[in-house]
Parts: C-alpha cells; structure tokens; sequence
C-alpha cells in the first residue's frame, strides 16, 4: 500500500539496540530524516507505529488483526490518510476479520471511502459518564 513515506530499523544485537530511522515523505529530498523518533509529531510517531504493525501484519497468517486506538495523537489528515491503508488492507484481505477499537467515531469517513455498511459493522458504544 503506497503511502510516499519511508523508514528502517537497524538491530546491534551485540549492543541491544534498535535503531529506527524514519521519513515522513519518502522521495521529498525537502522532508527531513530522523533517528530521534521523538522529534516527530504526536502524529507522525503514531503514523510510523501503524506503518510498522502494518509492516509487521505481512508476516502472519492469523485470521482475525486488531488495533487498538491506533488513532491516537493523530490529526485528521492523519487519520483520514491511516483509514485510507487500512481500507485498502481490508480490501485486499477479504478473508480475514479486523477489529479496530478507537473512541472516535469514523462512520462519515467510512462511507467518503465507499465501505460498504455490509462489510464493515460499526458498534458506537455510549460516551463514559464521569461523575
């Protein structure tokens, strides 16, 4: 799934380091590169994060994958771009059930995508009361 971003990870196993490189816009010799992950936007870090389980989903065979408020820190062009890779993972994976679990509520960006309500079932659960 393109999505003009770029990044890698390097392992020391002698010293016990990952080492993650990340490029927010792949191919933009403007856009910066960094290995201090935490330079980047809320946005971006959450972006990358999803990036790599996503990466890391190719390698397993599990019929159902789950992600759990993936969204986080995420403004809207970020999450519109992250539900724009999962729609197209959830096309290409018909034979398999996904489960996101996020406190927002994404049934308008589900339908501009053109999900159809009888693959994807939205279960709005009620605001938590605080007292």
């Amino acid at each position: 799934v393109p999505c003009r971003r770029g990044g890698s990870l390097r392992f020391d196993h002698k010293e016990d380091v990952l080492e993650a490189q990340v490029a927010p816009r792949a191919g933009d010799a403007a856009a910066r590169s960094t290995t201090a992950l935490r330079s980047l936007s809320g946005g971006e870090q959450a972006f990358s994060t999803l990036s790599l389980v996503l990466a890391m989903w190719q390698l397993s065979a599990t019929p159902m994958r789950a992600l759990d408020e993936f969204d986080k820190n995420m403004d809207s062009s970020f999450q519109a771009a992250s539900l724009k890779l999962l729609f197209e993972i959830f096309r290409q994976q018909p034979g398999r059930q996904f489960l996101i679990l996020t406190p927002l509520d994404y049934s308008s960006l589900f339908r501009e995508a053109g999900v159809d309500e009888r693959d994807a079932v939205i279960h709005r659960m009620p605001d938590v009361v605080r007292h």
